[in-house]
């Protein structure tokens, strides 16, 4: 009976870790999903500086929320449950704030510099996130 209730412990302890790590585990995106992503980032191109800024973070954000599988949270949440994850969080902050006033406020004006450094910078977010 001993022996019986050893190898169920056993069974018990390895099963719980099978779905613990399942539940835990980090969400990556494939080669293609990022490739993907980054071309769609890149189309915004031709748009006009602010209208690109909205639209790369908004491709951004729904990027991050398919890894989440989530579609209610606000694009501030999703990318505070990936800020430990993103090595250029400070800028991916940056640019969700930009994209705020250009949303909120009327008159914002920004450079196709500053566009490119947005796009540069959710791309590479984004890849940050890629099964290597």
């Amino acid at each position: 009976m001993n022996i019986y209730f050893f190898f169920v412990i056993i069974f018990l302890i390895i099963f719980l870790g099978i779905i613990f790590l399942f539940i835990f585990r980090k969400k990556k995106f494939s080669g293609d999903q990022t490739l993907r992503i980054a071309r769609r980032i890149e189309s915004t191109k031709n748009l006009d500086p602010e209208h690109s800024i909205l639209k790369s973070h908004k491709i951004f954000v729904n990027s991050l929320n398919l890894l989440l599988n989530k579609k209610n949270l606000t694009a501030a949440q999703t990318i505070k449950f990936f800020s430990k994850r993103l090595p250029n969080i400070q800028k991916i902050w940056y640019y969700h704030g930009l994209r705020n006033k250009i949303a909120h406020e009327l008159d914002t004006k920004v450079s196709e510099e500053q566009a490119e450094y947005a796009r540069k910078n959710f791309i590479f977010a984004i890849k940050s996130l890629e099964v290597v």
